[in-house]
């Protein structure tokens, strides 16, 4: 489609709006072309599309409601029709709501202007669910002509949209749904009884397969469903539930949003520095053999037998000996570097440590590794012996010296050590 094209279509919307005047249909303010884009200013419904509102209660309407927006729609459809318009597009997304209880049709894209009441059209336009049959048969039969009561069908079906949140074969394709409209006997509501015998005879009134069986919408007016006292109450209530579950949608996004940015926050920020000796510590008891429950470790169940950050673990290796440990799988050495010292016989020169710091990919190092360390090292095998402080990628320190690794040295509680 060409802009013009585009641009003509607007045009016929803009003409029909700019010559309604009525309470159910909404009414254009205004229309200009600026910078090659048509802006059209309508009147502003804050209670939404009704497809809107059953999409997010995510349920049909009630009768009440029902019977009350039918009425304004058909109220509606008796102006347009007595003005020579056909909307041609009649559904729930194109009634509007009003929070006081206004009901407007909307949409006229589609929608043809007569230039008199006997005028007929034979346009295959519309959404297939809600077409009439004499509508669908327009596209493959061009001499076939349709008039307003297109609009009463389309009425028909969207009674049932209100009812049952979706038109009939809405399951199908559009192409097969259009199909079964013109061969099947009209659809009527899946369980009529839940709802009143006026409800299904206003429904069956609407959707008479032939054209000149449909009543107009004059007389829609006189049938028993909405031919009475019909207060706003029920849609006004239906506006609140809707508003309420949009503003608990909303809030829900926003708690999702914050828990979402503090777990983002927590896993940039990393564990404190007290979380990292806690953990320290733990992995120390479960060496030693001493189940450790998750938690505080001043709760009840831990804070007899976990010793403080900090303090020396003297008294607690004697009363928890260290467990044998399994023989340590994968190991290789990544960092080999010798450790200097402040001399104490030197004053303030430096020497050579006796600990050499060894850097570990793996779990565990156990003492059968020493001579295997001393030989990928380059360690002379006299060598091997002598005590080694080993790091494990920054999760623990052992000794490597002769005999089981989980030994550790007094040194473990000092920060000085700490990766």
């Amino acid at each position: 489609m060409s802009e013009d094209d585009e641009l003509e279509g607007f045009m016929v919307e803009i003409d029909i709006l700019s010559e309604m005047r009525h309470k159910n249909v909404v009414r254009l303010i205004d229309a200009y072309l600026l910078k090659k884009h048509l802006w059209m200013l309508l009147e502003f419904c804050d209670g939404g599309a009704v497809d809107s509102i059953m999409v997010e209660l995510d349920r049909g309407l009630k009768e009440p409601q029902i019977a009350y927006i039918a009425r304004g729609m058909v109220e509606g459809l008796e102006y347009l029709h007595n003005n020579n318009v056909i909307h041609r597009d009649i559904k729930a997304g194109n009634v509007l709501l009003t929070t006081d209880g206004g009901v407007k049709l909307t949409d006229f894209g589609v929608s043809a202007k007569n230039k008199h009441n006997a005028q007929k059209r034979t346009t295959f336009i519309g959404t297939p669910y809600w077409m009439a049959p004499e509508v669908i048969v327009c596209e493959t039969s061009p001499t076939e002509t349709y008039d307003h009561k297109s609009d009463v069908w389309s009425l028909g079906i969207t009674m049932i949209e209100f009812a049952q949140k979706e038109p009939p074969y809405n399951e199908l394709n559009p192409v097969r749904a259009m199909l079964r409209i013109q061969k099947y006997d009209p659809p009527a509501l899946d369980r009529p009884s839940q709802w009143s015998k006026e409800f299904s005879a206003f429904i069956g009134a609407c959707l008479k397969k032939a054209p000149a069986g449909r009543p107009d919408a004059a007389d829609l007016l006189q049938m028993p469903f909405i031919d009475r006292t019909l207060d706003n109450k029920p849609v006004r209530e239906l506006l609140l539930e809707y508003k309420a579950d949009v503003d608990e949608g909303f809030e829900d996004a926003a708690e999702e949003d914050s828990r979402v940015s503090r777990v983002s926050d927590s896993l940039l920020l990393g564990p404190s520095e007290e979380e990292e000796e806690e953990g320290l510590l733990r992995v120390c008891c479960r060496q030693r053999g001493v189940n450790v429950p998750a938690g505080d470790s001043d709760s009840p169940a831990v804070g007899s037998h976990f010793p403080a950050v900090g303090s020396d673990f003297s008294t607690f290796d004697s009363e928890f000996p260290s467990k044998p440990q399994p023989e340590p799988t994968h190991v290789s050495v990544v960092q080999v570097e010798p450790e200097r010292e402040r001399s104490p016989d030197a004053g303030s020169a430096t020497a050579l440590s006796p600990f050499t710091s060894i850097t570990l990919q793996g779990t565990t190092v156990g003492s059968s590794d020493v001579d295997h360390l001393a030989e990928e090292t380059s360690l002379s095998p006299g060598h091997s012996p002598l005590p080694a402080r080993v790091r494990l990628r920054g999760v623990t320190k052992a000794s490597a010296e002769p005999g089981p690794i989980h030994q550790l040295p007094s040194q473990y509680s000092h920060h000085d050590d700490a990766m």
